[in-house]
């Protein structure tokens, strides 16, 4: 909140209504009523903030106000960490929260990666930051906490192994992997196992598709083989009402999981780490080192900017204009001296 005087001589006081920035003018001679009204404000302001809502009243109020822009997925994990990972201090009025439960929450989940544990750390603090935004809060208690340090998943996995391990997989897995690769989609509940067949565009040969990150979409042009197979699958379903495009018998599925650890399992991989979602990190793998062009490549992978793409797929990249360079004509036409 700010009192200041114009240019033009009037008094005018900038304030917070409803989590947005509001001004009220009160003329050239409005000096103490702008003052007046600026006390009014902070007294209210004072009165809002004397009940500083608990951490479970916090979360209740942002899932009702977020329940039909935050995804379903995320929501039930954040559920998930406030329920049991601050569980000590759910019912603690939030500006008594401190670094002190950050570390409890990070302590209390338990043998996980600190991808996990940051994870977590950040929806709180995005939730915290809403209420700062709602005048629930005057402070975010976890602003500034540094995340852990994360191990890098190295991806040793290449195309033929995935060829091995789709030779063992159950049929809806088999079709798991080709949307996947082709897609180049992240393969879980949020983008694989929620696509629908509305997002195919058979005309313009494109997908569209709403991605797990942020929330943001992304349109895909897949082979024209993956466009044609997809079709006639698409002409099945549509005769037996099935909107998804991956599914067990007609039925949603929400994970892989167990499907894709029989299949490696069998097909010799039991002890790899290999992971499902590095058959995305190879459709990107493969698309590079065969000469597409990175910006094509991010669009592809949904990725909002091309420094992404080419920090991750920087040693493919590379391969890839050694491959090019072969392929460049010279302009000398004679033959080396022997």
């Amino acid at each position: 909140m700010s009192v200041h005087q114009r240019k033009d001589g009037y008094w005018v006081v900038k304030f917070k209504q409803n989590g947005k920035w509001t001004m009220k003018s009160f003329g050239k001679d409005g000096e103490a009523k702008a003052l007046a009204f600026d006390d009014q404000i902070k007294q209210n302001l004072a009165a809002a903030n004397a009940h500083t809502p608990t951490l479970a009243e916090l979360a209740n109020s942002y899932f009702e106000a977020k329940q039909n822009s935050l995804d379903r997925i995320t929501q039930k994990a954040m559920v998930n960490y406030l329920t049991k990972a601050c569980a000590s201090f759910l019912e603690k009025p939030c500006d008594k929260i401190n670094k002190r439960d950050l570390e409890t929450m990070r302590l209390s989940m338990g043998n996980v990666k600190n991808a996990t544990r940051n994870k977590a750390q950040a929806y709180l603090i995005a939730m915290f930051n809403w209420g700062i935004s709602q005048e629930l809060l005057v402070r975010n208690p976890w602003h500034g906490a540094p995340k852990l340090k994360e191990e890098d998943h190295v991806v040793t996995a290449t195309l033929d192994d995935f060829k091995t391990i789709m030779g063992h997989a159950a049929p809806h897995l088999k079709w798991a992997f080709e949307v996947s690769l082709c897609l180049a989609l992240r393969p879980g509940e949020v983008e694989l196992l929620r696509l629908k067949w509305s997002s195919f565009k058979w005309q313009s040969g494109c997908v569209e598709i709403i991605q797990g990150k942020g929330a943001g979409r992304k349109t895909v042009y897949p082979p024209e083989s993956f466009m044609k197979k997809a079709r006639s699958r698409y002409e099945q379903d549509k005769s037996a009402n099935i909107p998804w495009v991956v599914h067990f018998r007609g039925r949603q599925i929400k994970s892989l999981k167990r499907a894709w650890g029989s299949a490696k399992e069998r097909a010799g991989y039991g002890d790899s780490s290999i992971r499902m979602y590095d058959l995305r990190h190879v459709a990107a793998t493969e698309m590079l080192a065969n000469g597409a062009d990175p910006a094509a490549v991010q669009h592809q992978l949904g990725h909002r900017r091309l420094s992404t793409t080419l920090d991750v797929y920087g040693g493919v990249m590379k391969t890839a204009q050694q491959k090019a360079a072969k392929l460049m004509p010279t302009l000398d036409d004679e033959p080396e001296d022997q």
